[in-house]
């Protein structure tokens, strides 16, 4: 799997407001993506950083755009919150609200976290145009992605824990085991530690019995790749056996209401064969919607336009 790992914020932000005296929140976000980093690399997975780790802020048009154009598969962004509330406390996280696979992740990680660092979770939540959780990272990509927000900077007790090189550690292991079980593998904490992979939840992905139905529905997805239905990492998931089946159902759904079947059903096989035979029809496409152009180009067949 191709994952995006965002460190928000940079060396700029703070101050004026990205952080608290003791601590800038771009050295945690950074950090935590620095250990995460090789840990998820180990799991097998493709990373890519949105922006350099400890430099000056990237806009964030600009890293949203850097992750739809590679295509990655999920966006984790990686922050330490605040608040005026003092008592506030606890982890979260964000993910767009029509994203169910945004829901999916962010509940994973949120779970992963809970399990590496018994920290509290304060529920996660959905982001939305209108409301002080529309957030750009999460709304302007095109992939899943979430938002994490690992403890409150303005909280004493989680700031001593953010601040902390083995709770980063800790956060660094729930982001590896969040992108591991996202991607369909049963792993433990313990295995992460012990360099293992844990294990492959194999019925969850497309893998025909039959190589004829194997063969046909690649063709059928680089059939769609070609014409822009659907993006190549598709393909490559389904080659590699990692295309889920609930993916494959999605996307045979989506190519078949962009490519109509060139069968020709029976109730319509013998007006079917007239119109062909008689020139009507040039044979092809025969369950295509018919335009205006085309239309016309019958009609002036039937020689519904001569004097």
């Amino acid at each position: 799997m191709y994952v995006a790992l965002d460190a928000g914020h940079g060396i700029d932000t703070y101050p004026p407001d990205k952080g608290v005296p003791t601590m800038p929140e771009f050295e945690f976000n950074s950090r935590v993506v620095e250990l995460a980093k090789p840990m998820i690399e180990g799991l097998g997975h493709k990373v890519l950083l949105t922006q350099p780790l400890n430099g000056t802020d990237v806009p964030l048009h600009q890293r949203t755009s850097k992750a739809n154009r590679e295509g990655v598969d999920i966006l984790l962004s990686f922050h330490a919150d605040a608040n005026t509330n003092t008592n506030a406390r606890g982890h979260w996280a964000f993910y767009w609200h029509t994203s169910t696979q945004g829901k999916r992740l962010a509940d994973i990680w949120s779970n992963a976290l809970s399990e590496t660092t018994g920290t509290r979770h304060r529920g996660n939540q959905p982001s939305r145009r209108g409301h002080w959780s529309n957030f750009h990272m999460v709304r302007e990509t095109n992939m899943p992605a979430v938002l994490m927000e690992h403890g409150f900077m303005t909280n004493p007790q989680d700031l001593k824990l953010l601040k902390s090189e083995s709770f980063r550690h800790l956060c660094a292991e729930a982001a590896a085991l969040a992108v591991h079980r996202y991607a369909g593998y049963d792993i433990t904490l313990t295995d992460l530690r012990k360099g293992s992979n844990g294990k492959k939840r194999e019925d969850r992905f497309m893998k025909p019995t039959s190589d004829a139905l194997y063969k046909d529905f690649k063709e059928r997805l680089e059939r769609a790749e070609k014409r822009g239905i659907i993006n190549k990492k598709w393909v490559e998931q389904y080659k590699d056996g990692t295309l889920e089946q609930s993916d494959a159902i999605a996307l045979t759904m989506l190519i078949l209401s962009q490519e109509p079947t060139s069968q020709v059903y029976d109730a319509h096989k013998e007006a079917w064969e007239k119109a062909e035979n008689k020139g009507v029809m040039n044979g092809e496409r025969p369950n295509h919607p018919l335009t205006r152009s085309e239309f016309a180009t019958v009609a002036n067949r039937l020689g519904l336009f001569d004097d």
